[in-house]
């Protein structure tokens, strides 16, 4: 017997054929690939929320810096498309898209927080949420930098935002989630894609109906 267990103490570690293979970093994945990360890991924070008072982020690159919101408002991660531009509108609105035969308004964060417009760049996305537009219940594609990960923390990990220090409205901001060593400052998602900060709500409906008919 105890010639089994020293022998078993020294048998040979897995090749590494046999090793699991290590998963890709967010950084290499496709907008797809993301997309069904986020898929997998709703119903593992959903069961957390259920039996423990956390909440979830989602985090994601803007001009930069880590920016997130609520795991439940993020509808889908897209890759990004081509857009059709909506004539006088702000730069913060890039354009319509056509997402499987559906038209979504594709709102531009980094200006609209005072950024560069972002690069169309490999790891750009949309990230589509659900907003209320004027009363009614409507999808926006956001343009982001990066998608980043999911930080679940418990409610009073959320430290309100500074005064100071931010080059962003701080009305914009619901306060800092913190995210290993740092922190992504969490938005105020409903007061940045305010209707009457971004645009007549027209423009929209215009726009979404000239890219209809060219489509």
């Amino acid at each position: 017997m105890a010639k089994k267990r020293k022998d078993a103490m020294h048998s040979e570690p897995a090749s590494a054929a046999e090793q699991p293979a290590a998963p890709k970093p967010v950084s290499d994945l496709s907008a797809e690939e993301l997309e069904t990360r986020l898929e997998s890991l709703r119903p593992r924070h959903a069961e957390a929320h259920a039996t423990a008072a956390v909440a979830s982020y989602l985090t994601f690159w803007i001009a930069g810096e880590q920016y997130a919101l609520p795991l439940e408002r993020a509808r889908e991660i897209v890759r990004c498309e081509a857009f059709t531009k909506v004539p006088d509108t702000p730069a913060w609105l890039r354009g319509v898209t056509n997402i499987r035969g559906t038209v979504v308004p594709v709102v531009d964060l980094a200006p609209r927080l005072g950024c560069a417009e972002t690069p169309i760049a490999r790891r750009a996305a949309i990230l589509l949420i659900e907003v209320d537009w004027t009363g009614e219940c409507m999808v926006l594609g956001l343009l982001i930098e990066a998608v980043g990960r999911v930080a679940t923390i418990a409610p009073d990990q959320l430290e309100p935002a500074p005064p100071f220090g931010t080059r962003i409205d701080a009305r914009l901001v619901a306060g800092l989630v913190p995210v290993d060593a740092k922190f992504a400052l969490a938005l105020d998602i409903d007061a940045v894609l305010a209707a009457k900060e971004l645009l007549p709500s027209a423009a929209v409906s215009d726009g979404a109906a000239s890219a209809a008919s060219g489509a």
